[in-house]
Formats: structure tokens, C-alpha cells, sequence
């Protein structure tokens, strides 16, 4: 947290001096469109040099935000004084010092309460993997609809399905591409709750639990690791229809599944040893 003396410690745009919020957070467009956005606070109130920053370029598409950051930074009746600002860590125990056991500690814990270390950090997979899997639980990957809600060029449709807008939820649980994918691996041993649809109040993560809720306890380690390998070559599908140019082929995902399940089984992945995840269907 920021207690504001003179200005000249805080940052402008990403330090919370103002309410509880950062500048950059709650007004995304005006920070993308600044031009210095390592000022400190002194140096942007000082003449609006923030304002300065921003007159460049098509100005209309900021012009909303501009004018409710205006009102804010105006109502909240900021007074420079001659003390120095004083810059405190508020998540950790220590009195308001940082360390980083205590930068650690916040983040495994948040990790914990949200169910996304059981989800892919305790599950077999490369790493590249669970890190993709991380993304796609806290909703970070680059669909469309998050590409939209900046302001950044997309082609709004799921390349899958041409249907809806892209979101996560969508791609990999909502669109009949993906839904078949489901459906044909849910055949395997143990998948059985693969063919199960996501609610729609139900978010990724969410959704994710439920399935593995559905299956034997047993056999939860490799069933996680399972969701791990078929949202991994559905999102692999889709950038290769995106960046490539690719027709979208359910044949092509199921293909890739056999095959990186087999890889993962030679590289040491027990939980997935047969008869675990066998394609009865063939």
C-alpha cells in the first residue's frame, strides 16, 4: 500500500496512491495509450504531464476513460507534502516489510484455496503443459473475448466452430468440435465422465472438479492428468487453425491424444499405464 507524501516514490500508473485501486488496472485503454508510463506521481500530477502523455494519435477511443479518470484524480483532492511517500507491504506478517517467504507464502496459498494445485501442479504432465493448464484455469489464455475486452485486433468467432465468440469456456468445454473430442475419448477406461457438459454458471476449474468428482478416487491422478493431455491438443488444434490456416479435425485431435498418451506412458507417467485411458472404441 501507498501512504502519498510527496509523490516522487509512487508510480503514476501501477502503485495504488489513489483508493485501492491502480491507475493502469481500472483505466487499461489510457495506460496502453500513454506514452511515459513510468512516471511517479509527483512528475504526472506536476503541469497534467499525464494528460500531455495521452495526446497522440486517434484520441476518441479514449475519451470514456479519460474523462472518468479525470473526475477521479479531481475528486480525490490530492495534496503533495514535503514527507517522502511511504511504500508498505500489506499481505505478509512482517510489520509491513516485503520478504519473499512471505511473497511465496501468498501465492501457494492462493493457489491452495482455488483448487488449481490439485487441479494441474500435483498432476503428471510437462511442465509447459501445467503451465498452459494454469492459464486456462485462471481464465489468462488469449481468446478472442480477451483479446476484444482490450481493444486488440481478433476474429471474434471460435475458429473451431464458427459459431460464437471465442472464450475459454467455449473452445474447450461449449463447442461441438470440442464436445466431440469429449464424447469420442469419454469411451476410454476410466473417462467415462469426459462426455459430461459444463454448466453454465460452472467455470473452467469448476467444471474440471466436477469431472474429477465423477471418477473413481482411484483413479483421480491419472484422470487429472487426462484433462491435462486433451485440453493441451485442443488448444493445439486451434493454433494451428489460427496461425496456420488448418481445417479443424476432430480425427487429427484424437490422433494426437493416442500419441502423446503413449509418450507420457514412456516417459514415466504410471497414472496413465493401461488399462487406464485404453480406447475400447477401437
Amino acid at each position: 500500500s501507498v501512504q502519498l507524501g510527496n509523490g516522487k516514490s509512487a508510480l503514476f500508473w501501477t502503485c495504488n496512491w489513489i483508493e485501492s485501486s491502480t491507475l493502469h488496472r481500472e483505466f487499461p485503454t489510457l495506460f496502453q495509450h500513454s506514452r511515459r508510463k513510468n512516471r511517479t506521481v509527483e512528475d504526472a500530477l506536476t503541469e497534467d504531464k499525464w494528460v500531455r502523455d495521452l495526446r497522440h494519435g486517434n484520441t476518441a477511443e479514449i475519451a470514456l476513460e479519460f474523462l472518468q479518470m479525470w473526475r477521479k484524480i479531481q475528486g480525490a483532492g490530492i495534496v503533495l507534502s514535503s514527507e517522502e511517500d511511504k511504500i508498505s507491504w500489506v499481505a505478509g506478517r512482517g510489520g509491513g516489510s516485503y520478504s519473499a517467504r512471505a511473497a511465496y507464502n501468498i501465492q501457494t496459498n492462493e493457489v491452495s484455496s482455488s483448487g488449481i494445485k490439485a487441479a494441474c501442479w500435483k498432476a503428471w504432465a510437462p511442465g509447459t503443459v501445467k503451465i498452459f493448464a494454469w492459464l486456462l484455469l485462471k481464465d489468462r489464455l488469449w481468446c478472442n473475448d480477451r483479446l476484444q475486452r482490450r481493444g486488440w485486433p481478433n476474429g471474434y468467432f471460435c475458429t473451431c466452430c464458427n459459431r460464437n465468440l471465442e472464450s475459454s469456456t467455449h473452445l474447450f468445454w461449449d463447442c461441438p468440435f470440442a464436445r466431440s473430442v469429449w464424447q469420442t475419448a469419454s469411451s476410454r477406461v476410466v473417462c467415462a465422465a469426459l462426455k459430461e457438459k459444463r454448466e453454465a454458471s460452472h467455470s473452467s476449474l469448476r467444471h474440471w472438479e466436477r469431472l474429477t468428482a465423477l471418477t473413481p478416487q482411484s483413479c483421480r491422478k491419472g484422470f487429472r492428468t487426462m484433462l491435462l493431455l486433451i485440453t493441451w491438443e485442443l488448444w493445439k488444434e486451434r493454433n494451428a487453425c489460427v496461425f496456420r490456416g488448418k481445417m479443424p479435425q476432430t480425427e487429427d485431435v484424437q490422433r494426437a491424444i493416442r500419441g502423446t498418451l503413449e509418450l507420457w506412458r514412456l516417459a514415466g507417467a504410471r497414472c496413465l499405464q493401461p488399462p487406464f485411458g485404453e480406447d475400447v472404441a477401437r
